[in-house]
């Protein structure tokens, strides 16, 4: 059976405060997979937390048996770069990579499914059910999360993608900073690879939260990125071999 490695970017600060156990129910939807453990494994790339938060984070990512990859700096959230940082910590033997964000929860059989659709040539894109605003923490109740839950616009945030192909290209591109367009770029760059994009939907759920940082042509970085996204059509990027290092 195949292996599969994914990679949930996280930061803490009291700037952009999170609840933790968004971590956990993120962590908890991915440790309970039908699929067999060492098939699994799981990796939160801190990207510039707090000091003062990483004991905790350290704590809850021991208890999922998932890697801990953290990094110290100032330098602007880039969810690009946190996502390579954890690409470059992934077991070599891992075929995979799934790219995640902590607020997001995988029902049982989303990694067996995808592994049904999964291969060397293939991208696959889960389309995120919306849940509206819940005491946290919930049960993972699927059927329960199913009901209360609405289809998300479609989006391309939540990806399983062959990690040798993720190699290949150096991964996400670093010059996109904050968040915005970065996946727009990867899918584009995978579809110039030649590989087919599949679409599963009703395997993930979002979890509400307090937008923070909406999309907004008007924010100078936000026009950046998607000028950056719409103009490129090369396939590798990031020239500097060192992608996903701190």
């Amino acid at each position: 059976m195949p292996k599969v490695s994914a990679v949930i970017p996280i930061r803490y600060t009291d700037k952009y405060p999170r609840d933790m156990d968004r971590l956990d129910l993120c962590l908890k939807s991915l440790r309970e997979q039908t699929v067999r453990s060492e098939c699994m494994q799981i990796i939160v790339s801190d990207f510039g937390s707090e000091k003062k938060y990483v004991p905790a984070l350290q704590e809850k990512c021991q208890k999922a048996k998932a890697k801990f990859v953290h990094i110290e700096t100032q330098e602007v959230w880039s969810r690009a770069k946190a996502l390579n940082i954890g690409i470059r910590a992934s077991d070599p033997d891992s075929d995979y990579i799934i790219s995640s964000d902590v607020d997001i929860i995988f029902k049982d059989t989303a990694i067996e499914e995808a592994f049904k659709n999964m291969d060397e040539k293939t991208y696959i894109i889960f389309e995120v059910r919306k849940l509206p605003p819940m005491k946290l923490p919930i049960d993972l109740n699927f059927t329960r999360l199913e009901a209360i839950s609405m289809p998300e616009p479609p989006s391309i945030g939540i990806c399983c993608f062959p990690r040798k192909w993720i190699f290949d290209v150096r991964g996400y591109d670093e010059e996109f900073k904050v968040w915005g367009w970065e996946d727009n770029d990867l899918v584009k760059r995978a579809h110039l690879s030649g590989l087919q994009i599949i679409r599963l939907p009703d395997l993930t759920f979002h979890l509400w939260h307090k937008v923070f940082y909406k999309v907004d042509l008007n924010d100078p970085q936000q026009k950046l990125n998607c000028e950056r996204a719409d103009s490129l059509n090369t396939i590798i990027r990031n020239t500097d071999k060192q992608w996903g290092e701190a």
